[in-house]
């Protein structure tokens, strides 16, 4: 499953893996982000991008990304805690670059590469309860089978 709500005390997490994405890029496949989404709008709430595993094929389009942001920007603005992206590739981070130059600052200042996983949690203040939650579902995706 590539997007995946996680339970946490208070906090959801919606935990995708494009790398799991069965779905192919399409205004449907952004719509029903958005209906997933829109679950979260009565709790703070979590987004973690887990690019493990991730390969070209896994990429999104620029319009793609930029048609997430503007639902963030429009519809869980004050809600959205975090953005946590982890194992970002260089495309991912190519196209945060770009979408800074484009989304509304608030946006872009929840946006937090966790390189260091463990400890670039820890720094934005996530509960023990919710680093349990991302650190098991992550290592669940990049462990061999």
């Amino acid at each position: 499953e590539h997007l995946a709500t996680l339970a946490t005390d208070g906090t959801r997490i919606f935990y995708t893996a494009p790398a799991l994405a069965e779905e192919a890029e399409s205004p449907a496949k952004l719509e029903n982000m958005r209906i997933h989404l829109a679950n979260a709008r009565s709790t703070p709430w979590i987004w973690v991008l887990d690019c493990s595993n991730m390969e070209t094929k896994h990429t999104s389009s620029m319009e793609f990304v930029y048609g997430i942001a503007n639902t963030l920007t429009a519809e869980h603005e004050g809600i959205l805690r975090h953005i946590v992206i982890l194992n970002g590739n260089v495309w991912i981070r190519c196209a945060v670059a770009a979408l800074r130059l484009f989304v509304r600052a608030d946006l872009v200042k929840k946006l937090v590469f966790a390189d260091y996983i463990l400890d670039d949690l820890r720094a934005i203040e996530l509960t023990d309860v919710e680093i349990r939650a991302i650190l098991r579902r992550h290592y669940a995706l990049s462990s061999p089978v």
